[in-house]
């Protein structure tokens, strides 16, 4: 009978390590943030790009030292301002709408640098259906995001623009428009949060495991496998809704660098949990407590947003929504594949473990990485 050897596996899992843990040089950008104020044919237009983006796009830093100063930002107000004039276009009913360079300044939030370049965008007609195209930093970041707010008299809504959908068409007489946005927004998070995924995916191995008496290695019956997900998912879902409502509503307030550090060890804590079995009863007590911090994580997303009181709220519901559904997927995905894999002995003994351990390290190299 075929055997594999430990010192093999070992080896063959940090080899997977390896080739699977990118740590990637590609530039990630932050959110940018277009504010338009409509007042019949003229918009008032605030545009919030960080200054590192800028730099790593367009070059800044001219003595190289790594610090960007307010001398070396206003020098290179004409090359931004050209920049973004490319890269934005507006047109009011099909017809082009000239912008022009007010001013500049520096706004620090969420403890980072964002240059703020003050337009004025002057139509031909009275403002109807506005079309925003936006170009910047897709091509240094394909997963950049413009955060859109356009504001009159009567009402305020807010749209994401992204690499996929560059451009939407905004009319005055709808008046439920862009939460989908929302929905989409966070549904995406949880897909390219590859932290919640794993955290995620450990609770699904944690439920899915041998019984404590009967034949030795031979899983749990489906029944009890899906009431122990419910339980755990559920716990993990409640925890983390409750700290996502309370930061975003400024109840609770903590450091995002903090809270990406400690998302980090929650999910080393559930990989070694798999392996050592130190809560197996009570599980879905710890699944709350840390769920608890991936409700913050979640939240910074939210609050790098700054929305309007108007649109907050509905927003945040939204985004809220759409991580739970975009939960709710992946669990229907992993499930039955766990389940079917758990079917052979070899998942117990070798490929459960195996994937616990191997969490269990990226979850240390992001710790380390964010400290």
């Amino acid at each position: 009978m075929f055997t594999l050897n430990r010192y093999l596996t070992r080896l063959y899992i940090f080899l997977i390590l390896l080739t699977t843990v990118n740590i990637s040089m590609a530039h990630n950008t932050d959110y940018a943030r277009l504010v338009l104020d409509i007042n019949n044919n003229t918009i008032n237009a605030q545009l919030e790009l960080t200054v590192a983006d800028l730099e790593y796009k367009i070059g800044l830093d001219r003595d190289f030292n790594g610090k960007i100063t307010w001398g070396e930002l206003s020098e290179n107000s004409d090359r931004l301002f050209k920049y973004v004039r490319d890269g934005i276009k507006i047109q009011n009913n099909k017809k082009t709408c000239k912008v022009s360079y007010q001013g500049l300044k520096v706004n620090q939030r969420i403890q980072k640098n964002y240059a703020l370049l003050e337009l004025a965008v002057q139509c031909p007609d009275k403002v109807q259906t506005l079309t925003v195209n936006y170009q910047l930093m897709f091509d240094v970041d394909a997963k950049h995001k413009l955060i859109l707010g356009i504001n009159e008299a009567d009402k305020s809504v807010t749209r994401i623009l992204t690499a996929n959908k560059p451009e939407i068409n905004y009319s005055r007489k709808n008046s439920s428009w862009g939460n989908i946005d929302f929905i989409l927004s966070g549904i995406e998070h949880i897909w390219i949060g590859y932290d919640h995924i794993l955290f995620l995916l450990c609770l699904l191995l944690a439920a899915i495991k041998t019984q404590k008496s009967g034949k030795q290695g031979s899983r749990k019956p489906i029944r009890k496998i899906m009431i122990e997900v419910i339980k755990l998912v559920t716990a993990f879902t409640i925890a983390h809704s409750v700290t996502f409502l309370l930061a975003n509503f400024g109840i609770v307030k903590i450091s995002p660098d903090l809270t990406e550090a400690v998302i980090a060890l929650t999910v080393v804590m559930v990989a070694l949990n798999n392996i050592f079995n130190v809560f197996d009863s009570g599980l879905w007590k710890i699944v709350f407590a840390l769920g608890l911090v991936h409700g913050l994580g979640f939240a910074n997303v939210m609050s790098a947003l700054e929305l309007s009181k108007a649109q907050s709220v509905l927003s945040i519901l939204m985004f809220n929504a759409g991580v739970e559904i975009g939960q709710l997927l992946l669990i229907i995905i992993f499930v039955p594949v766990l389940v079917l894999l758990s079917g052979y002995k070899l998942y117990f003994k070798y490929l459960r473990p195996g994937m616990s351990w191997f969490i269990s390290i990226i979850g240390v190299m992001w710790f380390i990485e964010r400290i």
